[in-house]
């Protein structure tokens, strides 16, 4: 089942940055593998971000 949610820029940023902080530092060896490190990397910045909101 597909769930949409909106996210808060804050977020899609966070995962930018992540997702560019490890491709400077060498983790992406395969282009296959580019959109799971992109999920990965969204899905940290969405626990991080989306989480302080309801703190």
């Amino acid at each position: 089942e597909l769930v949409l949610r909106k996210l808060n820029l804050e977020t899609v940023f966070l995962s930018v940055s992540l997702l560019d902080r490890l491709l400077s530092q060498g983790f992406f060896e395969h282009k296959r593998k580019l959109q799971l490190l992109g999920i990965a990397c969204l899905t940290l910045a969405t626990r991080i971000e989306e989480n302080q909101m309801h703190n």
